[in-house]
């Protein structure tokens, strides 16, 4: 990445170079096209036969604006239309014909100001008494320099593609790693085989430059692949003994990141919890039931990347397994990165179950190293936990692969296929206890810091959908929470 970086900006200050050697190269030929003419104008001029003639005598008096006169004959798209004669119609570029000769015009110019005007110079060129009025019968440095300036525009146009391709794949979100390397490789090759290119063919050729560059692209290209084809081998081995990254890589890294980094962020203001989902007007005007509900109605509406879509499924198990009277841990939202594939941990009397959720789209599979892992996790617990009886059981939305099943069977691993997410009450109404002992009345919001650690186990305690229904029952919204209490 950052010989890719060094290439443009070496590329860049060469084009600026080139740029700054084209201007005075430009300053320069037009100072010299400006000479000759002026010269070669004079010398026809004084000829015996054409001192009679206006058209011509002006071009002895060279006054400073006839130069700017000249330069609007060369470049005003003037037609000639047959018959020619020493005396001929012209047609100018308004589309206007005159009759012209080397004497007068009838165009507005000569009538009021009666000095031979740009339709009567023409003429004079036209039938040879000047110079040739041919593209390269100027100066041919004069097309070679409009060729050599319209290259380096396409170039410098190339450049700024290339510079915001660059930027582009800097902004890449996605965790694709060996897929990343590989497009910078092609990039790599394509700009700078095409910058070797200009560098041989541009008008002061840099052929030792273009063919250190060359060499030096097919022996960073060759490490970059074999530095690519390795951490591609090494990513699928560790994805083979740590199934749980194939999902860590499908968000985008910078919320991958912050999602892992820290089991417990730390304490937020309420309006700051729910600034995500409540536009500042609409905190400070709504009353606090339209406002939590408000809310919570967005948080639920809103698109999730795939680790959210993963939590929310865990969530869904975990209500199904409470309402059937199992005390639920949800290990995989709070212990993150260190829940060894255990997304719920569902505990009745001495038995404790290991549960992995998987919530995938339609048409995946999944296979048995998945099921490898939940079953190394269990004996992993059974063997911290002896007094315990541990299984394991994998619930997914989508089918296991024969060979998952067969392992699966082998291993006393119990299979829950094809289980949907279906809407589900997610406010948590629970009753805790203060610094009294008394009993506090506390409903939790998905999104509120303790939500994933409150557990739904007595009889005065529920799942609700709605604010009203939580208040209706007497419980109040959770507080900021302070390590182990409320304020």
């Amino acid at each position: 990445m950052k010989a890719l970086a060094d290439s443009l900006n070496f590329r860049e200050e060469t084009i600026q170079r080139d740029k700054l050697y084209l201007a005075k190269r430009t300053e320069s030929i037009n100072e010299e096209v400006r000479l000759r003419t002026l010269a070669l104008s004079r010398d026809i001029a004084s000829r015996d036969y054409l001192k009679d003639t206006p058209a011509f005598q002006s071009l002895l008096q060279a006054t400073p604006s006839f130069y700017s006169r000249f330069c609007s004959v060369l470049t005003t798209k003037i037609q000639i239309l047959s018959p020619f004669d020493i005396s001929a119609q012209i047609k100018s570029s308004s589309g206007k014909i005159y009759q012209t000769s080397l004497y007068k015009c009838t165009c507005p110019d000569f009538s009021t100001r009666k000095i031979p005007c740009k339709h009567m110079i023409r003429l004079a060129m036209e039938v040879g008494l000047l110079f040739n009025l041919s593209p390269r019968g100027l100066s041919a440095d004069i097309q070679d320099l409009l060729f050599t300036q319209s290259d380096l525009l396409q170039d410098i146009e190339k450049l700024n593609k290339e510079k915001r391709d660059l930027a582009h794949l800097l902004d890449e979100k996605q965790q694709s790693f060996p897929w990343l390397v590989k497009l910078y490789d092609d990039c790599y090759k394509a700009q700078n085989m095409a910058f070797v290119d200009y560098l041989r063919n541009k008008p002061r050729p840099a052929l030792t430059k273009a063919s250190e560059i060359e060499k030096k692209i097919n022996a960073e290209l060759s490490s970059w692949r074999s530095t690519a084809k390795h951490l591609e081998y090494q990513l699928h081995f560790y994805e083979t003994l740590f199934p749980w990254l194939t999902s860590f890589k499908e968000i985008p890294p910078v919320e991958a990141f912050g999602f892992v980094s820290e089991a417990q962020s730390a304490p937020e203001e309420d309006h700051e919890l729910l600034r995500k989902y409540l536009s500042p007007e609409e905190y400070a005007k709504l009353p606090p039931t339209e406002r939590f509900q408000l809310a919570l109605d967005r948080y639920i509406r809103r698109e999730k990347n795939s680790w959210e879509v993963g939590i929310e499924y865990e969530r869904y198990i975990g209500y199904l397994c409470e309402k059937k009277g199992y005390s639920v841990k949800y290990n995989g939202a709070i212990a993150k990165l260190e829940d060894m594939g255990r997304d719920l941990i569902l505990e009745k009397g001495s038995q404790t179950i290991l549960v992995q959720c998987k919530r995938w789209a339609k048409g995946k599979v999944i296979h048995e190293n998945h099921v490898f892992q939940l079953a190394g996790s269990v004996f992993e617990y059974q063997y911290r936990h002896p007094e315990k009886k541990v299984s394991g059981a994998f619930v997914t939305t989508v089918e296991l692969s024969p060979i998952a099943i067969h392992c699966a069977d082998r291993l006393d691993i119990q299979l829950f296929p094809s289980v949907p997410f279906q809407e589900y009450p997610r406010i948590k109404c629970n009753v805790g206890k203060n610094s009294k002992n008394e009993g506090v009345r506390i409903f939790h919001l998905p999104m509120d810091q303790q939500y994933d650690n409150v557990k739904i186990t007595e009889a005065d305690e529920c799942y609700v959908s709605t604010v009203a229904e939580a208040e209706a029952k007497g419980f109040r919204r959770a507080y900021r929470w302070h390590g182990g209490k409320e304020n």
